[in-house]
């Protein structure tokens, strides 16, 4: 987890990181998955989590602006039931429960907040 104001490197430093072990950066942010029709934006993201969980060489998952995929609960103008489905995905995928629909690789998951505070607590602990 990185957290700190803008212009602090975070994502220069994933990106150094993912040079450093050789392996692919996938770069994710809301915008990139967002959709206004219910199920798409979870849809999007098992997509991504599929893809990187299966790539033969590994990969790190950078997800930047974390605050706004994985919002303490209670704490979103979005459902708080949308809310917990994307951060339960991305459990999973970080313990390893959900391999990406296979194999699961050498992944790494780096989260990038300008408000660590505004996560859920279950992505700080």
């Amino acid at each position: 987890m990185f957290y700190g104001p803008p212009g602090t490197g975070k994502s220069t430093t994933a990106r150094i990181i993912a040079r450093h072990v050789g392996r692919p950066v996938v770069a994710l942010s809301f915008e990139a998955i967002a959709s206004p029709l219910y199920g798409q934006t979870q849809k999007a993201f098992e997509e991504v989590l599929n893809a990187v969980g299966s790539a033969p060489e590994g990969a790190v998952l950078f997800i930047d602006e974390a605050d706004t995929l994985f919002p303490a609960r209670g704490q979103s103008a979005r459902e708080d039931a949308y809310d917990q489905r994307l951060l339960s995905q991305l459990l999973k995928f970080i313990e390893g429960l959900d391999t990406g629909g296979g194999e699961r690789r050498d992944v790494a998951v780096i989260l990038a907040t300008n408000r660590a505070e505004a996560l859920d607590p279950a992505l700080l602990s």
